[in-house]
């Protein structure tokens, strides 16, 4: 079976872009379709440079030019609050327009996948709309007032109650869908709609495995181990991590999970940023982009002068060693400063 994705992103997301390919070919040895919604004409040329038989590049002007009701959105919101608009739009297109998908998952770009997602899909019934639970660690259950759900895996069968979902979610992004929440109604960008979905409407299913869905805000009530370079969330492999506010500026990671309350990273955890980092490192160098400084939303400045400057500013994070090492920092650990003076004293 063939199993046919979605994403969406712009120059400043390119890197990113690539790496989740990179691990769909490795997880799925290329027997996938990718559709790439192209969000500005850098990334529609570097794929027409690079084409590949199992990717489709899709451009703005197509899908406004399907759903003309599209401009008055684009004129009435931010740059990423369209983008946020855009979550629904992608899905139906593929749908309404390619008629040989019978399903189609969306994913951010910032997911990167270490095992084959085959068992979300056999794990529910072909007809089911599969949507992401937050799944929010002991320390962060506040934070599902924004949403339940998270919009960076979803999956939509070609039925008529898949459309269904589809049209509704789009014509709420479109009428509403900004970067706050709103006092009155509780909703917030693109994400928070999916609260009420199971009510609504037939066969919605929430993704309840615990191998999916890893991201910041919940990763510290997960326990990841290392066998033989797979990483293990109890006995079962971690299928994807999404890397949600992960900032990098040439060898300078702001990692982000202290914003979540995590300080202490374990092993695995890092293994997992270290492998994620490494390819985006990698993929910047390829694409000669080193910085998110151009990132429209949650843009932490990471870059510095040299090293130094940035560890002592930014007190926890990463850094590049080489293509294959990462050195993560936390200056609040005591143990960390002798590490960070020994590799100092080993620069110099």
């Amino acid at each position: 079976m063939i199993c046919h994705f979605a994403t969406l992103f712009d120059q400043n997301y390119l890197s990113r872009g690539l790496c989740l390919i990179e691990s769909l070919d490795r997880v799925l040895n290329n027997s996938y379709s990718l559709y790439i919604l192209a969000l500005d004409e850098n990334v529609v040329d570097y794929f027409a440079k690079h084409k590949r038989d199992n990717i489709t590049v899709l451009t703005l002007s197509q899908l406004e030019g399907f759903y003309p009701e599209l401009s008055a959105a684009k004129n009435n919101r931010s740059k990423v609050e369209y983008y946020f608009t855009l979550s629904p739009i992608l899905p139906l297109y593929i749908l309404e327009n390619f008629k040989d998908c019978d399903r189609i998952t969306t994913l951010d770009s910032d997911i990167y996948f270490y095992a084959t997602p085959a068992e979300i899909f056999s794990s529910y019934d072909k007809d089911a709309v599969l949507i992401t639970p937050h799944d929010f660690s002991s320390r962060l259950q506040d934070l599902a007032r924004y949403g339940k759900y998270n919009v960076s895996f979803q999956s939509f069968p070609n039925t008529i109650n898949g459309l269904s979902v589809l049209k509704d979610w789009k014509e709420k992004c479109i009428t509403w869908c900004y970067d706050y929440q709103d006092e009155k109604t509780g909703y917030y960008a693109d994400q928070k709609y999916l609260d009420d979905w199971q009510q609504n409407f037939d066969h919605v299913k929430s993704i309840d495995l615990k191998t999916c869905g890893r991201a910041p805000w919940n990763i510290s009530d997960t326990a990841i181990t290392v066998s033989n370079d797979s990483f293990l969330i109890g006995n079962k492999p971690l299928i994807y991590y999404h890397f949600h506010s992960l900032r990098i500026n040439d060898r300078c990671v702001t990692h982000g999970l202290q914003g979540y309350e995590i300080n202490g990273i374990s092993i695995g955890v890092k293994k997992v940023y270290s492998t994620y980092i490494l390819a985006l490192y990698k993929y910047n160098k390829q694409i000669n982009q080193l910085g998110d400084k151009a990132v429209i939303r949650i843009n932490i400045n990471s870059k510095s002068s040299n090293i130094l400057q940035f560890i002592l500013r930014t007190e926890i994070g990463a850094i590049v060693l080489s293509s294959k090492k990462v050195l993560f920092f936390n200056l609040k650990i005591k143990t960390n400063l002798i590490r960070l003076r020994n590799y100092l004293k080993w620069q110099n």
